[in-house]
C-alpha cells in the first residue's frame, strides 16, 4: 500500500478498531468485533470494558477483586486469543 507508513510502535487488534474509518477499516472492525464476541464471557467483558468503556486496568482490577498484574495477564491472554483467531490472523498489527 503506497503512501501508508508502517506504525513505529507495536499495536494490538483492539487498537485497529480506533483507526480511520475507511470501508476496509470498517470491515476489519467488524471482523475484530465478531472475534471478541467469540471469546469466553470473562475475557469478552474485560476487553469491552477496557477498550470500549475506557476503564483503566487499575479500576478493572478493583472491580474484579484481583491484582493489577492478574488483570493485565487476563487481558494479554484475551488479546493473544484474538491474534490467533482465523479471521484476523492475517492482519499486520505488529
Amino acid at each position: 500500500m503506497a503512501g501508508r507508513k508502517k506504525p513505529k510502535h507495536k499495536t494490538n487488534p483492539m487498537q485497529i478498531i480506533s483507526l480511520n474509518s475507511t470501508a476496509h477499516d470498517r470491515t476489519v472492525q467488524r471482523m475484530i468485533t465478531r472475534e471478541i464476541e467469540r471469546l469466553p464471557k470473562e475475557e469478552k467483558e474485560l476487553i469491552k470494558a477496557h477498550y470500549y468503556g475506557k476503564i483503566p486496568i487499575k479500576r478493572l482490577a478493583r472491580i474484579l477483586g484481583i491484582s493489577e498484574k492478574e488483570t493485565r495477564q487476563k487481558m494479554k491472554k484475551a488479546i493473544e486469543k484474538l491474534k490467533q483467531s482465523r479471521s484476523i490472523r492475517f492482519l499486520k498489527y505488529e
